[in-house]
């Protein structure tokens, strides 16, 4: 009885995790996605108010910065995927008593702290991306 029992707080457990990596990976993806949305609007005013030039070089950094996030977005999307399906393997090896369980359970580990650290990197670009953006926007304004 303890055994379903344990495997019932598992299976809520993963699910909960799930649930959280996905909203986690949903709200990096828009903030990169939405972000590299206003910046070329903001571009394509600029072109159109003014006839301002712009300096390709600041924009494309921009751009870049904003897209390795999506990707690292992306990429932690996947690894959220492998973690669950590492520990489900875990929680099966368990049950049949495999030797297997100690392995399941280290890549689980590793892909769910790569998957971490691809989400915090997003994050980062999304801030990193703001601020060179802010730095580009000033030059183009003059102020």
């Amino acid at each position: 009885m303890t055994d379903l029992h344990d495997a019932e707080i598992e299976k809520v457990y993963l699910a909960q995790a799930w649930e959280g990596a996905v909203g986690a990976v949903k709200a990096a993806m828009a903030l990169n996605g939405g972000a590299s949305v206003a910046i070329l609007a903001f571009i394509g005013s600029l072109l159109q108010e003014k006839a301002r030039s712009v300096n390709v070089e600041h924009i494309t950094l921009v751009m870049m910065i904003f897209c390795v996030g999506l990707v690292a977005a992306a990429l932690t999307q996947l690894a959220a995927y492998f973690t669950v399906y590492c520990y489900h393997q875990t929680m099966g090896s368990r049950r049949l008593e495999l030797p297997d369980e100690d392995r399941w359970a280290l890549i689980g580990t590793a892909i769910h702290i790569s998957g971490i650290v691809l989400l915090v990197a997003s994050y980062g670009c999304f801030v990193g991306g703001a601020i060179t953006f802010a730095n580009f926007a000033r030059l183009t304004l003059g102020q």
